[in-house]
């Protein structure tokens, strides 16, 4: 979910937060499946605006209960409303052959449910890999896993993202190496991949028909980043099937998404550009260039910079965080910049056992939920 970096890109304040975002904000193993809500089949309700974080299951060294009840704590202290987790699983494609984490699925999605949060959760397969097995169905295996998600957590989940940043998914590589063909879109003399935008296009499509036989009042996100928004136009056009747009944005991006940094000194409202796709919009990753890692006070000021200027963009619906939990890793991990994302810092003790400390975007974005209810 971190940021890649393409050579073919050059990509890359404060208003005080008072009455004004306010009044926006309000405006706008086998295990056995947790029981479907009773109010499953009813229409979806606005939430006004959707506040929510980026979460894992597996935490540390898997998954743990007692951790997972340590989480929702958290969460339930933050204020959110929404909680983006990752649906556990492993895959296997000559066969096709999916292994799902069903006690940490199950038990984490009944513990969120049961503490009133809303979930999307995200379902992904292994697209690139796909690619290289002669004859794959696509459009098979993404209905397969699409339908086990809806079927498993109907009642339970209120929106399924479909893979995760697609458009970067679709990029041509930028292996030196790499000789397939390659298709241009929009206005950046961006190139995208075509067999890249065949496999994506055939997985994501197969996983939204598999959510809309299964369970059709879920809710389906598709997300993208940087300024590719023109591929998402390209699968709308040729049959994706979403109600939310999802985009990340990052601190590399600027602070305003209405005056987003494309290089040479110019900039574009991103969020007037991503509004012409015409669906709801959400900001489903954000968060300083690795967190933390280069202080506490960088990541918290962004967070509310950020969030400060999301009255400029009235088509903004949702803001998440990535992500709740610092990963400090495997014992030895030595990959310091993922390991800073959190709001909370997570430490590995002599004993092996992991600490836990809110740190002051915790606070920052605590204190900024609670400002735009006033």
């Amino acid at each position: 979910m971190k940021k890649i970096v393409i050579a073919l890109l050059i990509i890359g304040v404060g208003i005080t937060l008072g009455c004004g975002l306010g009044y926006l904000i309000r405006k706008r193993a086998t295990h056995t499946p947790p029981p479907s809500s009773e109010n499953e089949d009813k229409e979806d309700e606005s939430v006004g605006f959707v506040w929510g974080v980026s979460d894992a299951m597996y935490q540390v060294d898997g998954y743990s209960p007692s951790i997972g009840a340590r989480q929702i704590g958290y969460i339930n202290e933050l204020g959110v409303n929404t909680v983006r987790v990752n649906l556990e699983r492993t895959v296997q494609l000559n066969p096709l052959k999916f292994t799902f984490d069903e006690q940490a699925n199950d038990d984490f999605i009944n513990q969120l449910s049961q503490n009133g949060k809303d979930i999307c959760l995200i379902i992904d397969g292994d697209i690139i890999n796909s690619l290289k097995i002669e004859g794959f169905n696509y459009e098979r295996a993404g209905f397969e896993l699409g339908s086990y998600a809806a079927k498993r957590y109907k009642g339970k989940v209120k929106y399924i993202q479909t893979a995760n940043e697609v458009s970067g998914t679709i990029v041509k590589p930028s292996d030196p190496d790499f000789k397939g063909e390659t298709f241009n879109d929009g206005d950046y003399d961006i190139k995208y991949s075509v067999d890249r935008y065949k496999a994506t296009l055939g997985w994501v499509k197969g996983m939204s028909k598999g959510i809309r036989n299964s369970a059709p009042k879920i809710k389906i996100v598709l997300s993208g980043h940087w300024i590719l928004y023109d591929v998402i136009n390209r699968l709308q056009a040729d049959g994706v099937d979403f109600d939310i747009l999802g985009w990340a944005f990052y601190s590399t991006d600027g602070t305003d998404i209405t005056k987003r940094d494309i290089g040479d000194g110019k900039s574009i409202d991103l969020a007037a550009e991503l509004s012409k796709i015409g669906k709801p919009i959400w900001i489903i990753e954000s968060n300083a260039d690795k967190g933390s890692l280069k202080g506490e006070r960088p990541q918290a000021d962004f967070i509310k910079n950020f969030i400060s200027n999301l009255p400029k963009a009235v088509s903004i619906k949702g803001f998440f965080v990535y992500t709740l939990f610092d990963d400090p890793g495997p014992s030895g991990y030595t990959d310091l910049d993922n390991t800073h994302w959190g709001l909370i810092e997570v430490k590995v003790d002599a004993n092996g056992q992991p600490q836990f400390r809110k740190k002051l975007a915790f606070y920052t974005y605590k204190d900024m939920i609670a400002s735009s209810s006033e």
